[in-house]
């Protein structure tokens, strides 16, 4: 392997361990969460070493860049180690058929674990073991070190690796639920249609706040329903309570936001007492029902029994999906107008 490209290697190694500390910084109630839904040994289930985990990342990312050959070979066996067991921590998910959203890169970690981030893994793993091997110093003196024939190896290197990360991004982006085109011109009264095929409600049901059962099919009677499905264990779960209120004032009447969890209610009025939201609880029979990877999701429920639109899954396209409803209503203003002069 030409040097640069080892380089390049170890500059991702580190670059991965920056980000994922910097990110878990101050986080420590998220990353104690994340070790309990990882099944990480009950022994390191505790608040410092949720404290001491970023640190560790920043350490060994920054010896990768910087420690000279002694101690690079520490550095390198650390990274080594870091990699084999997240590697076997998310294989371990994967393998049980479990939706589990770590908390890998803090807020920022909004998809439920999968296959490719077992080969993400993996593959991280690998490049640890080549540096461990094939490196003997940081990244960062190894460039000093660097001939024109180096760089110019290392630059067309960076631009590959570019290339394919704009690439992979677009692909996920491309996923993304296809936002309603459109709202019926009879308003609330009528469920919205999607750039894509609608599909069934799920004959399944949920339960209210006071108990009762109710059929899920039967909760956008009146408007259309933004369904969220959050749990209290998630971090990008709670980014979306956050944007509940803001969003409830964009869609005004037009559509009713909802939210669905399998959590307790004491749980998750303890997890979210600001939320002001209609609460149904029994999510898991929808997951179970519609492939539903993990939370936080969405679905946009019509009137006529039928999902308009989703599920989005994850942070960003939960957040999508909601913009993209928002961005298909009249305006706020124009809506008040109408109205008063049908009064």
């Amino acid at each position: 392997m030409a040097p640069p490209l080892l380089v390049l290697i170890v500059w991702s190694l580190a670059a991965v361990l920056l980000v994922s500390g910097a990110l878990k910084l101050g986080r420590s109630a998220e990353t104690l969460r994340s070790l309990a839904e990882l099944r990480v040994p009950q022994l390191l289930r505790r608040r410092w070493f949720a404290e001491v985990v970023p640190f560790a990342e920043l350490g060994v990312g920054l010896a990768l860049l910087l420690a000279p050959t002694p101690a690079f070979t520490v550095a390198a066996l650390s990274a080594s180690a870091l990699f084999a067991v997240f590697f076997g921590l998310t294989l371990g998910v994967v393998a049980r058929g479990e939706s589990v959203v770590c908390a890998c890169f803090g807020v920022r970690s909004t998809r439920p674990i999968d296959s490719l981030a077992v080969v993400r893994n993996g593959l991280l793993l690998a490049g640890a073991v080549a540096a461990t091997v094939g490196a003997r110093e940081g990244a960062v003196p190894g460039m000093l070190a660097f001939g024109l024939v180096d760089w110019t190896v290392f630059f067309a290197a960076v631009a590959l690796l570019l290339a394919i990360a704009v690439t992979v991004l677009l692909v996920r982006r491309s996923r993304a639920t296809s936002a309603p085109r459109s709202l019926s011109s009879t308003a609330s009264a009528a469920a919205p249609s999607a750039a894509t095929e609608s599909w069934p409600v799920p004959d399944l049901e949920v339960t209210d706040a006071t108990g009762r059962a109710v059929e899920l099919a039967t909760v956008a009677r009146d408007r259309p329903v933004l369904l969220l499905l959050l749990s209290a264990e998630c971090t990008p779960c709670g980014v979306v309570a956050d944007h509940v209120p803001e969003w409830r004032d964009q869609l005004g009447d037009a559509v009713e936001i909802a939210v669905l969890t399998s959590e307790t209610p004491e749980a998750f009025r303890r997890r979210y007492p600001q939320l002001d939201a209609r609460m149904l609880f029994g999510y898991r029979s929808l997951i179970a029902a519609t492939g539903i990877a993990g939370v936080p999701s969405a679905l946009l429920l019509g009137t006529d029994r039928r999902v308009a639109a989703g599920p989005a899954q994850g942070l960003d396209d939960v957040i999508g999906l909601t913009e993209a409803v928002v961005s298909v209503l009249p305006s706020r203003d124009s809506r008040t107008v109408s109205s008063s002069h049908r009064e």
